[in-house]
């Protein structure tokens, strides 16, 4: 395997066409490093090279550092992977839709049917951290679904699983890692530690965000989930994991697992059908080119990274980059991924015949017709429920019985289950009766079909409507004179004001950087989020102001009329903004 070669042909093609200021990536074979090496800057003002030692943030990543240390808690015997985690829980517990418990085993396979919440995962300083007990019993989102249903990506539940760590051997998490599992491997460049030792931060590579042309940086900051994204490693240290998890749990003699745990640690543990990708314990599956892979990828401010093993192959990469999810930079480790599959491991044989559409598929066809959201980072409780709503994937059926579904075109080749027309792989729809029901599956994603009034399209006239109507109060105020100066002052602040709420929340929903959110509710968005309180008792005092008009017969009629409507529509305003809980500043 000529890794290097194909490597520096890689990065050489996409770093400039992506805008990735660096990145590092060490490939593996059985228990030895065939290439590591880094590309590009790891600080682009002080020209400071990227290389294979250079520490960068892994993100998600450090949630496969936590399914292992809970798998050697399994292997020692102090954890049941199958026990009710409020069996080992003494400050809070831990309560399911009907009451069926929640256990490890759902928290490493993102099963445990909790929604999410951004908001406060990040602090600026170590002196915002929250000891992470402390930060579960606050933060800890509802359920979405009773446990076991549906995979639902989820930060807090991995910071549950890094905490039953804390619980069961007394020891901070951090600490238990790098006793159990960093000593062990050598990874002496790696650390959960927050902040992390000076002589670390020294090494570290500053994360980038690329706007306008120009590279920005962000700051250092701090995760209160670090279970699930706390993690700072070399390329160097990664390769000591992954030969780990190549060759049986060892590395040069040193065992993190034994050969039979690793094999439970990598083995398939819940699907939502056998023709989609699942879920390990930690690790997702890859099906390409005939291959099982199993990955994990990581995103946090300014970094990227992906870890891939090939088990089968005894093969693995680890590939991190100083660039953001927000931009182009995104695109790099799948396109690394398919590259490095098509020419180490192609294809073999011919291309799979179209897909034949089933008997009755075109009926059932507009049953499933609809907008669905994803589940995984989905918040019922805060303003994060509002930004799911551009990301909707609707799904439309044509008269033949073809589903699109977003851009891409699947065919019903037996019932509820769909093959892609672009590539060979399957999506599939829940079944009724079951505990799935409404919900699409594809990769490992869970899609929840919503009801028709959260349906983009309806919001979307809703928001037109509001906005013609606000832009009515504010003709109404500037021309009805004979109105009075309370009726008009009403309409002219009530219009201007939630003119001001619709037009800069869509605006901060934009144009924000998605990072913010992560501290707490930024500044503009707690301004817009007072609004409501001065137009509240606006609209309280045009439904008054209407019906004295009424009641003293006071105007034109088609005047009053006007003002009521509008009056109407204001008041109308506060219920939607509490549905979409703009009402307030709700962070939990």
């Amino acid at each position: 395997m000529d890794a290097a070669e194909f490597a520096d042909a890689f990065f050489e093609q996409q770093m400039g066409r992506l805008q990735v200021p660096g990145a590092a990536i060490v490939v593996v074979q059985g228990d030895r490093v065939l290439y590591c090496r880094g590309y590009g800057w790891a600080d682009l003002e002080k020209r400071i090279p990227l290389t294979g030692g250079t520490i960068l943030r892994a993100g998600s990543v450090s949630k496969l550092f936590t399914a292992t240390a809970l798998l050697q808690l399994h292997e020692r015997g102090r954890l049941d992977l199958h026990a009710d985690v409020n069996t080992y829980l003494t400050r809070f517990q831990v309560h399911a839709p009907g009451g069926e418990p929640v256990t490890a085993a759902h928290l490493l396979t993102h099963t445990a049917g909790l929604e999410e919440n951004y908001l406060g995962m990040h602090a600026h300083t170590a002196k915002g951290l929250v000891p992470l007990g402390d930060f579960l019993a606050r933060h800890l989102p509802p359920f979405a679904e009773p446990p076991g249903t549906i995979i639902s990506y989820n930060d807090h539940g991995y910071s549950l699983a890094g905490y039953l760590v804390e619980v069961i051997t007394g020891q901070p998490f951090a600490q238990y890692v790098a006793e159990s599992i960093l000593e062990p491997l050598g990874m002496a460049s790696s650390t959960l530690d927050q902040p992390a030792p000076p002589a670390l931060l020294e090494r570290l590579a500053a994360g980038y965000r690329c706007r306008r042309g120009g590279y920005h940086a962000y700051p250092l900051d701090y995760v209160n989930v670090a279970p699930a994204a706390g993690l700072l490693a070399s390329a160097e240290d990664m390769a000591h994991f992954v030969i780990a998890h190549l060759n049986g749990g060892t590395y040069r003699g040193r065992a993190i697992l034994a050969g039979e745990t690793l094999e439970l640690m990598h083995s398939r543990q819940f699907t939502h059908h056998p023709r989609l990708r699942g879920r390990a314990y930690g690790f997702s599956e890859w099906l390409e080119n005939g291959q099982r892979a199993l990955f994990h990828d990581g995103g946090t401010p300014g970094f990227l990274s992906r870890l891939f093993l090939l088990p089968a192959q005894q093969v693995g990469f680890y590939l991190a980059l100083n660039a953001d999810q927000q931009d182009r930079a995104a695109q790099l480790p799948r396109l690394f991924t398919t590259a490095f599959l098509n020419r180490f491991y192609p294809q073999s044989g011919s291309d799979a015949a179209p897909p034949v559409p089933a008997a009755g598929s075109a009926a059932r066809a507009r049953r499933y017709a609809g907008y669905y959201r994803e589940q995984a980072g989905y918040s019922s409780r805060t303003l994060s429920k509002l930004a799911w709503v551009p990301r909707q994937l609707p799904v439309r059926a044509k008269a033949d019985g073809t589903l699109r579904i977003g851009g891409e075109e699947a065919v019903e080749v037996e019932p509820r289950v769909l093959r892609w027309r672009s590539v060979s792989a399957y999506a599939v729809f829940g079944e009724k009766p079951s505990r799935q029901s409404g919900y699409l599956f594809f990769g490992t994603g869970a899609f929840r079909k919503v009801s028709w009034w959260e349906a983009r399209p309806v919001l979307l006239g809703l928001a037109a409507l509001f906005l013609a109507g606000f832009l009515g109060m504010l003709l109404t105020a500037a021309c009805g004179r004979e109105l009075g100066a309370l009726a008009r002052g009403a309409l002219g602040a009530a219009g201007l004001l939630n003119l001001a709420l619709l037009a800069g929340m869509a605006l901060a929903l934009r144009f924000t950087d998605q990072w913010d959110y992560f501290y707490g509710l930024p500044a503009r968005v707690k301004g817009l989020l007072a609004i409501p309180f001065l137009t509240t008792p606006l609209a309280a005092v045009l439904l008054a102001v209407a019906g004295m008009a009424w009641s003293g017969a006071l105007w034109t009629p088609a005047l009053r009329c006007l003002v009521t409507s509008l009056a109407l529509l204001g008041a109308g305003f506060i219920p939607f903004l509490a549905y979409w809980n703009l009402l307030g500043f709700r962070q939990r």
